[in-house]
């Protein structure tokens, strides 16, 4: 008698094993389960594409379901991590920092399908690195767990396998960088991460690493970002956390707000709330095509704290911001403002080290896709996929194949196929591809956090002289608080 074991995940309580016995020999059994044990078995196997489309010719059976499991699949992508999702199981691939794909793995990229052992999934949220899956036997969580923010009850800055969050039935989650946020049809609005100021709204500074009511029940949307949470109710828009510069723009000079505060928007105000994108200490309201700024403007006005949100003088159809620089779009243009040191918005020598008056139009190396805002530097993807880069460029971070200190024109990055720019808590500039991360920066600014050579390759000691500084190379060592550059999406 042949035996197959079967795994998979038992709730709170770890995975249960089933094994069942055929009689007859192998493969010919095989070819009898039921679809769906089928594709549990292809799943488990980890078989790289060429394998997994070899497997459809074993027989007619097998062909058809690797047809109907292509065919009824939902792929989620975060960051280059692949997520798929078919008849409740799922497989994860790709980036795997911060333990993403949830396999616990030390692994920094995996290039083939791994199963993710979980109860039957039926939906999947995720942010920042950070993942949630509802499923039969409630909500799951993994990844990156900054401050707690996933739930699981542990401030572990990753979490590498699965966790049981609760009974909680979310119909959305808002994942922030170091925030979740929770609305649930059986709970109402449940909240947990990073509390350092208050700025999940529950009247105090304690960790929170459980979801917990939140304070606000007629929340409709929250924004959070470095200390400062924006959240949009029934009777307008409220604010908590650090307001150090002003930047929660309710009018007063208290640093620190635990509870929701009605933000001091114009009298009359009754326009619905489309983004508010907070940065440090200053913040952009976006509603209808209006935008205002409150908090230390760098970018309009010159260096000033504005308490109460002022309107920008020209229309606005969205906005980023990173660091002392801003980008809008405006009526299909894409307009800067801000420090310009590292001659990010104009090679101009006259608009060095003074915020511009007023916005500048980005003369861009082509039709665009997308615009992102970095540390004193700015990229763009346009239409054929290429990236293109210009400003700050210490220790060749711009990946332009330059050692210059700054790059004052329009430079192709020196990479194909990269489908995101990212960044970490030292700036260093990541670029997320197909099949890796690739950075020219000495990560960390330590030379043993990673390891890599321009062709793929393990080196160990001074990567930083890999290239002469200026070469791409592949981190292949595990990094933490990786997030996605702010970024405009030019096709809408």
């Amino acid at each position: 008698m042949n035996m197959i074991s079967s795994t998979d995940a038992g709730g709170e309580c770890g995975p249960e094993t089933t094994t069942v016995g055929l009689t007859g020999g192998l493969p010919n059994r095989v070819f009898t389960l039921v679809p769906s044990a089928i594709c549990g078995i292809l799943n488990a196997a980890d078989l790289d594409t060429a394998a997994r489309r070899d497997v459809a010719f074993l027989c007619k059976k097998f062909f058809l379901v690797t047809r109907e499991y292509e065919r009824n699949k939902a792929v989620h992508e975060d960051m280059g991590t692949i997520v798929t999702l078919n008849d409740g199981r799922i497989t994860a691939e790709g980036n795997n920092h911060q333990q993403r794909c949830g396999v616990n793995t030390p692994a920094v990229w995996l290039p083939t399908p791994r199963w993710v052992r979980l109860p039957p999934v039926l939906q999947l949220w995720s942010g920042y690195g950070s993942w949630y899956a509802k499923t039969t036997r409630g909500l799951y969580a993994w990844g990156h767990n900054v401050a707690g923010k996933l739930g699981a009850g542990t401030m572990s800055p990753c979490v590498p396998a699965p966790a049981f969050v609760g009974d909680i039935d979310p119909a959305t989650i808002t994942v922030t960088a170091a925030q979740s946020f929770f609305c649930t049809n059986n709970r109402g609005w449940l909240v947990c991460g990073k509390n350092y100021s208050g700025e999940l709204g529950l009247g105090h500074t304690d960790e929170v690493t459980i979801p917990t009511p939140a304070s606000c029940p007629s929340a409709a949307r929250w924004y959070s970002n470095l200390g400062s949470t924006f959240i949009w109710t029934k009777s307008g828009l409220m604010a908590c956390g650090v307001n150090n510069a002003g930047q929660l723009g309710i009018g007063s000079g208290q640093w620190n707000v635990t509870t929701p505060t009605p933000v001091d928007l114009p009298a009359g105000f009754r326009t619905n709330v489309d983004q508010v994108v907070c940065k440090g200490n200053m913040t952009m309201i976006v509603a209808g095509r209006t935008g205002y700024i409150c908090g230390l403007d760098h970018f309009i006005v010159g260096k000033r704290t504005l308490a109460t949100p002022m309107p920008l003088p020209f229309p606005i159809d969205d906005a980023v911001t990173h660091g002392k620089n801003a980008l809008f779009l405006s009526n299909g243009q894409v307009l800067s403002s801000g420090n310009n040191a590292s001659q990010q918005i104009t090679a101009s020598p006259h608009c060095l080290v003074v915020p511009t008056p007023a916005p500048l139009p980005l003369d861009l190396p082509g039709p665009a896709r997308c615009v992102s805002a970095g540390d004193h530097a700015f990229f763009v993807q346009i239409n054929d996929g290429s990236w293109w880069a210009r400003g700050k460029n210490q220790s060749g971070s711009l990946g332009v194949g330059q050692a210059d200190a700054s790059v004052g024109g329009w430079t192709r990055v020196a990479l194909d196929g990269v489908s995101s720019v990212c960044t970490n808590d030292a700036n260093d500039t990541l670029f997320i591809t197909d099949d890796g991360v690739f950075t020219t920066s000495d990560i960390g600014g330590a030379a043993d956090q990673f390891a890599v050579t321009d062709d793929g390759a393990a080196s160990w000691g001074d990567a930083r002289r890999v290239g002469g500084g200026t070469g791409m190379r592949r981190v292949v060592r595990q990094m933490d608080c990786i997030v996605p550059l702010p970024t405009i999406a030019m096709t809408r």
